[in-house]
């Protein structure tokens, strides 16, 4: 294409551009120019995230998509309907969903629009999708679901809709991700307050072998003192290896001097090897305090 010509073609993309952004009506002549499948996905995300789903449907149907929820696999790894929710356009999800697209529709990973806007904070986006009836507890492919998503980044609201809507409390998939562990992991301490008062378990059933986290050495990794205590009080194991590590081992090898005071105190068996011992973690890592309080709890060196 000449200079002239791509410069033509330039303006017709932009009036299009400008139109999916703004939800005003399709310039036809535009549409009759648009020569690349790419550029018509990428101005199908520009309707979803401004939240003009009537838009995004005329441009999905201008691909000749009859399944409105699909990826393309080349051009759209996140289909619009996943991307509606996630950024919570409860408008495009609304067309979308008129449009014959699935409230259960799941993207390459096997996430949930109800995950998606779990996890991104999309409360009122979570509650529609329950109220269509879109299943709560479907898992992803690494076992996640929307409970463990809201969990993992203390969304607490969207935690108590879905708590209030009946979801599976211990839901997890091959790597025994709970959504107690999830909020562990990042030392969500609310979260975990939210769980364990539903029952959630702190010694859940371990799938396979111990080299996957524990609530308890979710929690001591994390760093968060405060959470580590609220497992011990909730009856967590306190020399269950999680990570092939015993949670005493854990906190010795990352530096947390007053995880380590607490879990001795605690009971904690300091000589419980698993990889290596926790006095090998401490004196290879040079965490003089946390060496002194091993010798003093008669470690063996």
């Amino acid at each position: 294409m000449e200079g002239s010509d791509a410069d033509v073609q330039r303006v017709y993309d932009m009036r299009l551009w400008r139109a999916a952004a703004q939800g005003l009506p399709l310039p036809l002549e535009c549409i009759d120019r648009v020569n690349s499948k790419k550029f018509v996905w990428k101005i199908v995300r520009v309707a979803v995230w401004n939240n003009h789903g009537s838009t995004a449907v005329a441009l999905l149907k201008l691909l000749g998509r009859v399944v409105l929820q699909c990826v393309d696999a080349l051009y759209m790894y996140v289909g619009p309907f996943m991307l509606a929710a996630r950024h919570g356009c409860v408008n495009a999800v609304m067309s979308l969903l008129q449009a014959k697209a699935s409230v259960n529709y799941c993207d390459f990973h096997r996430g949930t629009a109800a995950s998606a806007a779990a996890q991104n904070g999309q409360v009122e986006m979570v509650r529609l999708l329950a109220d269509l009836k879109a299943d709560l507890d479907e898992e992803d492919t690494g076992g996640n679901v929307p409970l463990t998503w809201a969990a993992m980044n203390g969304h607490a609201d969207i935690m108590t809709l879905l708590l209030e809507r009946g979801v599976d409390v211990d839901a997890s998939g091959p790597a025994n991700f709970t959504p107690l562990v999830a909020a562990c992991s990042r030392g969500k301490f609310l979260g975990a307050q939210m769980l364990l008062a539903v029952k959630a378990a702190v010694n859940p059933a371990r799938r396979h072998d111990d080299s996957r986290y524990t609530p308890l050495t979710a929690a001591v990794a994390s760093g968060n003192l405060s959470l580590v205590s609220l497992l011990l009080a909730a009856k967590a194991s306190i020399n269950t290896r999680g990570c092939q590590q015993t949670p005493v081992a854990r906190a010795s090898q990352l530096g947390h001097t007053g995880t380590v005071r607490l879990l001795i105190k605690s009971k904690a068996d300091v000589n419980e090897r698993s990889y290596r011992s926790p006095m090998y973690y401490a004196r290879n890592k040079e965490h003089t305090a946390i060496v002194r309080l091993l010798v003093a709890a008669k470690a063996q060196v």
